[in-house]
């Protein structure tokens, strides 16, 4: 995975419960935010139907060897990010993969 992939994904799952101690339940307590534990991966795929919300293509599950995640892996996205005090809550949460992030983040798609 090239660096700034690599960077991109660590963002998105920093503080995700990847090594860090906190996952979004704990994020959301500690800033009084909404948490709704139906949220799962596998529920967001169902939602949005594999689609990615950013860029419009399908995600992929498959798309991992191991710990290392592919381009097209799918991932949780908060539209208003946790930090900012968005929710983890269904009208806060969209499917995406980690490269349409990656590109939104800096402007690509």
């Amino acid at each position: 995975i090239d660096r700034k992939l690599k960077k991109a994904w660590n963002q998105v799952q920093e503080g995700v419960g990847r090594g860090s101690g906190s996952s979004y339940r704990e994020r959301c307590n500690c800033r009084g935010a909404e948490y709704d534990r139906s949220i799962n991966l596998k529920n967001v795929i169902n939602k949005f139907n594999g689609v990615c919300q950013i860029c419009g293509k399908p995600v992929d599950i498959n798309d991992r060897d191991g710990n290392v995640i592919g381009k097209m892996y799918p991932t949780i996205d908060h539209i208003k990010p946790l930090s900012k005090g968005g929710g983890h809550t269904w009208d806060n949460v969209q499917l995406a993969h980690l490269y349409a992030i990656q590109e939104n983040v800096t402007g690509g798609v």
